[in-house]
């Protein structure tokens, strides 16, 4: 069976008083990675949240989604 890895973008709100907060997952799907950048990415999350969200307060960690299984693949966090 062949994976079919994509890359996704997970979104998170900070709190102050609840730390950060899941909201979601979006895949990445623009086939030029020549337009992809941090830039493009929160205003992606920002124009499907609206303006309830303060952009200084969303932020998004690149991961790999497998669509075979379902599985997030996030980075490694330690260095």
């Amino acid at each position: 069976m062949k994976q079919e890895m994509i890359n996704a973008y997970e979104f998170y709100l900070r709190h102050p008083s609840k730390g950060d907060q899941w909201l979601g997952v979006l895949p990445e799907r623009r086939r030029s990675s020549k337009r992809v950048s941090s830039e493009t990415i929160k205003k992606w999350g920002m124009r499907l949240l609206g303006k309830q969200v303060d952009s200084g307060e969303l932020f998004f960690i690149q991961v790999t989604f497998d669509k075979t299984t379902g599985r997030i693949i996030r980075p490694n966090k330690s260095l």
